[in-house]
């Protein structure tokens, strides 16, 4: 059995999450991720980093968040898959 990628093949409610740029950015993406999450708490979210977003900017404001499935390349994956999800932010 292959292993499920993308949040909207592994949760009802499926979240495109796009982080953009530095700390504050990520400070107020982290309060609407957690605001999101909360209000429908069985959802899957998939990060979306945005050129020039330091990946570093990702593991520290999301390592340990269970509701997150991968954290992606926006260039990669988010155009072609951006409808499959339920909300995209």
């Amino acid at each position: 059995m292959a292993e499920k990628f993308f949040a909207f093949e592994v949760s009802k409610v499926s979240i495109a999450f796009g982080l953009r740029y530095g700390l504050g950015d990520s400070v107020v993406a982290r309060k609407v991720f957690d605001a999101l999450t909360e209000i429908e708490p069985d959802c899957a979210a998939d990060i979306f980093l945005f050129g020039g977003t330091s990946p570093r900017l990702r593991r520290s404001f999301f390592l340990r968040q269970q509701k997150v499935k991968s954290n992606l390349e926006r260039e990669k994956f988010y155009e072609q898959n951006v409808g499959r999800y339920d909300l995209s932010v």
